[in-house]
């Protein structure tokens, strides 16, 4: 059966910008928080939002390399995993802290998924996959 639904209105509810060209990466956390990568500020930073009280809590430094688009995720471990340019790293949201966890300059173009204990990304023209757990 179709249903029709009529909104009444839309409106925005909040907005706030960050120093930065754009969000290229948003992801819920396992804690509830957004967590998001930014490209084209004065550094490329990871933040973390509190949807509930519709703040900025943290904003952190990222390893080397621009943060690559929609590449961040959660992983079996309930960490976050980012991918850079040069790097894919680990977030522990309980910490705040960043690791890398692999590193290869200029080696991630596209960023992919965690399929068992390894995370699978392109370098150009190439499927590639790094063992982390």
């Amino acid at each position: 059966e179709f249903r029709r639904v009529l909104f009444r209105s839309e409106e925005k509810t909040w907005e706030q910008a960050l120093d930065c060209r754009a969000i290229n990466a948003l992801l819920v956390g396992p804690d509830g928080r957004l967590y998001g990568t930014t490209v084209g500020g004065t550094n490329p930073t990871l933040f973390v939002f509190d949807p509930q009280a519709l703040a900025f809590t943290d904003t952190l430094q990222l390893p080397d390399g621009a943060p690559l688009d929609l590449g961040l995720q959660t992983g079996p471990d309930a960490k976050i995993y980012g991918f850079t340019r040069s790097c894919v790293y680990r977030l522990d949201p309980t910490t705040l802290h960043i690791e890398p966890v692999v590193a290869r300059e200029n080696a991630f173009s596209v960023a992919g998924p965690i399929v068992g204990d390894s995370i699978f990304f392109a370098d150009e023209h190439r499927l590639c996959a790094a063992t982390i757990f």
